[in-house]
């Protein structure tokens, strides 16, 4: 044979080989590729069935989409809604003032403005206080007052308290004046007397209806003193009784009234009941020991703030059987934050009494007023005498670091989360 022969042979064979294994991959890759595709028509068959029999239709594969963030919690709008404040707005809102104080700066003439004016708007704005207090002295008719409080509320920079002293009986700041169209009701020692708490209640219930179209959010009440001494030239019918037990019910329902539209006040913590001086013209002593307070005076107090109240008032007593500061109760961290804060577990607002009282105008400067007060808890002062002194004291003594930002901003969290509640502030 010759070699060309041998040698288309061997091409002959090798080509034929070639394509038997280029024939022999392409049929396993395509039995392959078969086995592939029937097991995922098994598999998604099998899956589908499973669905058709749960529910009778397929479940469709989920799709992505994107998520909205959280809503911020009131809390977390609160705080935002502080930090956009000013130093100045900050301090402002921790003070309520007599419309004197706001029109000149002080209160010692006592002369009741009862429209707004240029000064006042101008103070607004400087000092940006956190509320305002009545007095009979600043009513004239119900449409002029009506209309000073929306002119006071339009010039704030942020939502006022306005409040009055609206207790029934000896202290009726607005049922004074009969075309107020505000309930007289007889003194609380007669409400207290009938035993029943719904005619508590209903003081509480009519005084928000008709305060708040007037413009009012806030009223100094209800006095929850026990009234245990017959010598008493401040308290005496003021109180609901003698009784702890039986103030403690009435204070809880006339809270419950009042709130139902406006804010309560419970005032004078940590009992002014016990006493024969009256703190509106000097010093005042209790002699009470603390075990004394826990049997009688802080019952009503820890009724009211297990009900709710928004506020408390501090008086301004020493009780050298209870402290060791020798301060005065409102400027006492003994009284103020140990106990009423947090033995009583006391998370609302905390109001001290009038400042122009003379058992503290006549003891203490604007700066130790500022510096006891707010080291002792308080979160608002109410009614300096000196108010313009008042007020620089304080942004001095944050600007110096005696007081800090922080400490305020503890104060704040309270009184914005108040304001909200009541529907002062909406946020």
């Amino acid at each position: 044979m010759s070699s060309r022969v041998k040698c288309d042979i061997i091409i002959y064979v090798k080509y034929n080989s070639n394509v038997k294994y280029a024939r022999h991959r392409f049929i396993v890759f395509t039995l392959l590729a078969i086995t592939v595709a029937l097991v995922c028509v098994l598999y998604f068959g099998m899956f589908t069935q499973d669905a058709d029999d749960a529910g009778g239709e397929s479940t469709p594969l989920p799709t992505l989409t994107p998520t909205s963030p959280p809503e911020p919690t009131l809390e977390q709008r609160i705080d935002a809604y502080i930090a956009k404040m000013t130093l100045e707005q900050k301090i402002g809102q921790m003070f309520i003032i007599d419309l004197e104080a706001l029109e000149t700066g002080k209160r010692t003439e006592y002369e009741f403005p009862t429209a707004i004016s240029d000064a006042q708007i101008q103070n607004l704005s400087k000092y940006k206080v956190g509320g305002i207090i009545y007095f009979s002295g600043n009513l004239t008719d119900r449409d002029s007052l009506v209309n000073y409080n929306k002119n006071l509320q339009s010039n704030s920079d942020i939502p006022l308290f306005i409040s009055v002293d609206e207790e029934g009986g000896s202290v009726s700041r607005l049922a004074k004046h009969g075309n107020m169209g505000v309930t007289v009701f007889p003194n609380m020692q007669e409400i207290g007397a009938t035993g029943d708490s719904h005619n508590a209640l209903n003081v509480g219930e009519t005084f928000a209806n008709e305060l708040s179209p007037l413009g009012f959010n806030l009223d100094f009440a209800p006095v929850a003193d026990v009234n245990t001494n017959p010598e008493n030239p401040v308290i005496g019918p003021r109180a609901f009784a003698s009784d702890a037990n039986l103030v403690a019910k009435m204070v809880v329902a006339e809270v419950n009234g009042l709130q139902s539209k406006i804010s309560a006040v419970l005032k004078h913590f940590p009992g002014h009941g016990d006493t024969t001086q009256d703190s509106h013209t000097g010093k005042v002593k209790v002699n009470a020991n603390l075990e004394r307070l826990r049997k009688v005076e802080l019952l009503p107090f820890k009724a009211g703030i297990d009900a709710g109240v928004d506020a408390v008032l501090t008086a301004h007593i020493d009780l050298p059987n209870v402290t060791d500061d020798g301060l005065p109760a409102t400027m006492s961290r003994e009284i103020v934050t140990d106990l009423l804060r947090n033995e009583l577990n006391f998370q609302g607002i905390i109001i001290t009494d009038a400042l122009d009282m003379e058992a503290i105008s006549d003891y203490y400067t604007p700066q130790q007023i500022v510096t006891n007060c707010i080291n002792a808890g308080i979160d608002i002062l109410l009614m300096p005498k000196y108010f313009y002194d008042t007020h620089d004291a304080f942004l001095a003594a944050v600007q110096s670091g005696e007081i800090s930002e922080a400490r305020i901003d503890e104060s704040l969290r309270r009184i914005v989360s108040i304001k909200v509640k009541r529907g002062v502030i909406k946020l």
